[in-house]
């Protein structure tokens, strides 16, 4: 994948590279995606939040954090996504590899913010998983230059918790 590109991956090529038969790869994996999916969770970057004691300002932390220059992994998915220019024309499996990260991300503040007795409803976590999920897309995109326009981005996402700012 390295040498020629996602575009150009095939279960015959990941087979030769890994020494190992082409039935062994699709028993484990039903189809291309789901390979290079695992491939980069496993180096994917971790969107960790921060624990500040409201969904709201845990978002909040998110974001700042997101104004930061990107890190390597983000760099190194950017480019798997094929995202450096963006142009828009990524590869297919790109959404799914963002959507690994951002799922994760949400999980844990969902999780959190359920945890500390206040209810998230299904709508508001799939509107808050596709928000985050085009704000992590413009950080690859883009990186920090332009960053994530903080205050904006904070009345979105508010407004779609109903916590209008």
């Amino acid at each position: 994948m390295d040498t020629a590109g996602l575009h150009s991956l095939t279960f015959e090529a990941v087979a030769r590279a890994a020494r190992a038969g082409k039935a062994a790869l699709r028993r484990r994996w039903p189809d291309l995606e789901a390979l290079v999916v695992d491939a980069v969770r496993a180096h994917q970057p971790v969107l960790r939040p921060l624990d500040t004691g409201g969904l709201d300002t845990d978002i909040e932390a998110v974001l700042r954090g997101w104004r930061t220059p990107v890190t390597r992994q983000e760099s190194a998915l950017a480019a798997v996504l094929n995202l450096d220019r963006c142009t828009g024309s990524g590869d297919a499996i790109g959404p799914a590899l963002a959507r690994s990260a951002v799922d994760d991300l949400v999980d844990v503040l969902v999780a959190r913010t359920r945890g500390r007795g206040r209810p998230v409803t299904a709508a508001h976590e799939s509107l808050l998983r596709r928000a985050l999920l085009a704000l992590f897309l413009h950080r690859l995109c883009a990186g920090a230059h332009p960053p994530v326009q903080e205050e904006g981005a904070l009345r979105l996402l508010s407004e779609i918790l109903g916590h209008p700012r």
